[in-house]
């Protein structure tokens, strides 16, 4: 069937049997695809065309999405802002009432797994006149208003995946602590001091573009240059490593990205996307332990493996390559096993090639049955 007016309960029934709703974080291109394209069965049109939200809603608690929410901000996003919330409470942008809107997310259990959804925040907490009096951080606020305002709301707990708030609030403030942010040449060392002071470092995962601001922007005070400007690249990751970051390096993928494809490693082994040499790129990955939580770095993955030419003979997927080879060289790299997080490479791989079974990309109007066999077959569904 395709998406297109597709049985959404088979849909939804296909996902359950084929045990994805218990690990949803990363499959959000999907749902959203899914969801919103599909006209529920129940009579509830999609909320992007106008539907009934508190369906919407009651649909997602029914099939036990609520409860795993991380990575389908997209859904969410669409939903709860273009729709005029039943309960009275226009959308945050529309210049609702921002403590209806936490209220509303509050009832619906949302806010006790807010990590993959900071779209949602960021539109909230920014373009909301806080009913506490301070203005959003974007406006001149009171930063460390702003940060007690998140504490209340019992948000910094959980702050993985809202590196869009973080980014606006650390870099577009200025620090009470007399820190300029680092895009503005402050001190590097103060930065993290901040962070720490904070509590963030301790769940740094999702919040990779302060990272990458930070960590290329500045030159460290240890002598080392912006791996972007030339820097020494060994340093950098030593750096990385005495400041903690390299055991959680689950959604730092931008700056992973930019120090291995930007630097010329010291191993003699040029970025990928300069047509060095892919096998010896993997195996600077594994001397320095990334292999081993590759989730969040969809960024490298996709860069590696689609502007590569293969040595093996596998042009990428996206320059109409042997889709099935392409998972053979990810099965044989160890990556299938941990794909939670690489999103981007699936959506490419998948949506992009025409399988070799004859299954059209969902997106081009396939047999939608016929794409979830093709990620049974090859054994995604178990992660």
């Amino acid at each position: 069937m395709s998406v297109f007016g597709g049985d959404h309960s088979r849909f939804l029934d296909i996902l359950q049997n084929q045990g994805f709703t218990a690990r949803l974080e990363v499959i959000g291109t999907i749902l959203e695809s899914a969801l919103h394209r599909a006209k529920y069965k129940t009579g509830c049109s999609a909320v992007s065309d106008g539907g009934d939200h508190s369906r919407f809603l009651d649909i997602l608690q029914n099939q036990g999405f609520t409860t795993r929410l991380e990575a389908i901000g997209t859904i969410l996003e669409s939903a709860l802002h273009r729709a005029k919330y039943k309960t009275g409470c226009s959308a945050v942008s529309d210049g609702g009432d921002h403590s209806r809107f936490l209220d509303i997310l509050q009832n619906q259990g949302f806010t006790t797994r807010l990590e993959a959804i900071g779209t949602i925040l960021e539109s909230a907490l920014h373009r909301a006149k806080y009913k506490t009096g301070c203005l959003a951080v974007s406006d001149g606020g009171d930063h460390s208003r702003f940060l007690d305002i998140l504490q209340n709301q019992g948000f910094t707990t959980r702050l993985e995946a809202i590196g869009t708030i973080l980014e606006s609030a650390l870099h577009r403030a200025k620090y009470k602590t007399g820190c300029s942010a680092v895009s503005d040449g402050g001190d590097h060392s103060r930065f993290l001091d901040i962070l720490q002071n904070q509590g963030f470092t301790a769940r740094l995962e999702a919040i990779g573009t302060i990272l990458e601001s930070a960590l290329h922007r500045a030159k460290y005070k240890t002598g080392c240059s912006a791996v972007s400007d030339g820097g020494d690249h060994s340093r950098f990751l030593d750096i990385l490593q005495n400041q903690g970051f390299t055991t959680r390096l689950e959604a730092i993928g931008t700056i992973l990205e930019s120090a291995l494809h930007r630097a010329k490693y010291k191993t003699g082994c040029s970025a990928v996307s300069d047509g060095g040499d892919h096998s010896r790129f993997l195996d600077i990955l594994q001397n320095q332990g990334f292999t081993t939580r590759l989730e969040a770095i969809g960024t490298i993955l996709e860069s590696a493996l689609h502007r590569a030419k293969y040595k093996t003979g596998c042009l990428a997927v996206s320059d109409g390559g042997d889709h099935s080879r392409f998972l053979d060289i990810l099965q044989n790299q160890g990556f299938t096993t941990r794909l939670e997080a690489i999103g981007t490479i699936l959506e490419s791989a998948l949506h992009r090639a025409k399988y070799k079974t004859g299954c059209l990309a969902v997106s081009d109007g396939g047999d939608h049955s016929r794409f979830l066999d093709i990620l049974q077959n090859q054994g995604f569904t178990a992660r």
